[in-house]
């Protein structure tokens, strides 16, 4: 049974407009580049690479601008409170859930954060010392101190709603 469910998706608007103006960027130097070359018989470059060359690069950069965007853009984080567990995932960079077990969860807190003080930003990352955290937006998160002495820290913008399912996790009986 879930005490708590909570899906934060990459949806800041800064984000996009940042994501668009470099893909923007991109495709018109690119659009530039083959024009030049191909319309205009004008090669780039001392040493311009042959039309089918410049082509090949061309649709390579886009690809790889396409699955970068695309990657960023489909970023979510999810994360359950059930009666036995916390489950958490980050789509796509974590694309099957993670189980912490209430028995391997020492101590837990929510608390205010500086992401990028403390972990060095937004999305999955991991700093000596500090653990390994996990956030989309805001400066609110639920840190999770395991028994092995790791220290996880999962963004939420719900904190009261996860500290009590957090409560009620840890008053179920405990079975093994």
């Amino acid at each position: 049974m879930a005490y708590f469910k909570e899906t934060q998706k990459l949806n800041q608007v800064w984000l996009w407009v940042l994501l668009m103006a470099v893909t923007t960027a991109v495709v018109s130097l690119l659009s530039y580049l083959l024009y030049m070359q191909l319309y205009q018989d004008e090669p780039i470059g001392r040493r311009s690479l042959s039309d089918n060359q410049l082509i090949l690069l061309c649709t390579t950069v886009l690809v790889i601008m396409t699955i970068i965007d695309w990657t960023i853009l489909s970023g979510k984080l999810e994360v359950e409170v059930t009666s036995t567990a916390v489950r958490y995932r980050f789509f796509p960079f974590i694309p099957g859930w993670k189980i912490l077990k209430r028995k391997d969860i020492a101590n837990y807190e929510v608390r205010k954060f500086n992401l990028l003080k403390d972990f060095g930003g937004r999305g999955y990352k991991s700093k000596p010392g500090s653990g390994k955290a996990i956030s989309v937006k805001g400066n609110k998160g639920l840190q999770l101190t395991l028994k092995n002495g790791k220290i996880l820290l999962l963004g939420t913008q719900k904190p009261r709603e996860i500290k009590q399912a957090m409560d009620r996790l840890v008053k179920q009986p405990h079975y093994g």
